[in-house]
């Protein structure tokens, strides 16, 4: 018999709640994103014309709980007509209202923010174990923490301390993140509302930071650039060559990995 304790203490089980916890608020945000209020009461309201006819509304009131509008309208850039200029960037939304409506339970909460904080549940360091790379590393953990701390968001509001680790891990060179299907964050305007976790922020956005990390990774793209001229030379990548650099191509490829995520995923952020 299994217990949330239990699969806490399981490498593959902390990995599962983490997960069941991130896909949840993940469904609210993308639900919000996707179906802004006025048009999920419009298809709540269809829905119960529809199955009044058959006496199947039972959960009507848990539904109309669920989707009912946050009053938060999507900006113009948002709409069908504008898609093709609309950037990837979720606009800020009322998550504390949406998340509250079927919370979790906060020990359940706490004890996933702990893991996502402390342990690297996907063991990814072979695959990037450079220091370097460490946010890379570890993005996947932190686009799950981004929306697993809606869920307690008195760690945003008051608990500097926490924000501040949770920055220095996985924020130290980052602040734009992918949360789901090519949906991303700008956390700089996602937390603006939230004391600690602006205040942790800061000091990424200091814009000598800002420039730093700007050059730095201009340089590491010219780098790489450099690096697959002379490696794509016709006659060069052989099997022999490929057996026996293997080490080196792959430090290749995990760099050109870093460097083009970090460009794509800030080509528009509002510290540009």
């Amino acid at each position: 018999q299994y217990t949330v304790e239990s699969l806490f203490l399981d490498n593959e089980g902390r990995a599962l709640i983490c997960e069941a916890v991130w896909l949840y608020g993940a469904i609210l945000i993308l639900m919000e994103r996707l179906l802004p209020g006025p048009i999920r009461e419009r298809l709540i309201i269809a829905y119960y014309r529809f199955c009044n006819r058959n006496n199947d509304i039972s959960q009507i009131d848990l539904l109309t709980k669920l989707c009912k509008s946050t009053n938060i309208s999507p900006p113009k850039s948002t709409t069908p007509a504008c898609f093709t200029k609309n950037p990837s960037h979720k606009y800020p939304m009322d998550e504390d209202k949406l998340f509250h409506r079927f919370p979790l339970p906060v020990e359940l909460v706490r004890n996933v923010i702990g893991t996502l904080v402390s342990d690297d549940i996907y063991r990814q360091s072979s695959a990037f174990p450079s220091i370097d790379h460490r946010s890379t590393r570890l993005s996947r953990q932190a686009s799950m923490l981004y929306v697993v701390l809606f869920f307690d968001p008195l760690v945003l509001r008051d608990e500097p301390g926490k924000m501040r680790e949770i920055v220095d891990k996985y924020f130290h060179d980052n602040w734009v993140i992918h949360i789901y299907a090519g949906l991303t964050a700008d956390l700089s305007l996602e937390w603006e509302r939230f004391p600690a976790a602006k205040a942790a922020l800061d000091n990424v956005l200091k814009l000598e930071n800002v420039k730093r990390l700007h050059i730095a990774n201009a340089k590491l793209i010219g780098q790489c650039m450099a690096e697959l001229r002379a490696y794509l030379t016709m006659g060069i990548l052989t099997d022999s060559f490929v057996l026996d650099n293997r080490h080196d191509l792959l430090n290749c490829l995990r760099r050109c990995n870093v460097a083009v995520r970090w460009r794509i995923l800030h080509r528009r952020t509002s510290n540009s």
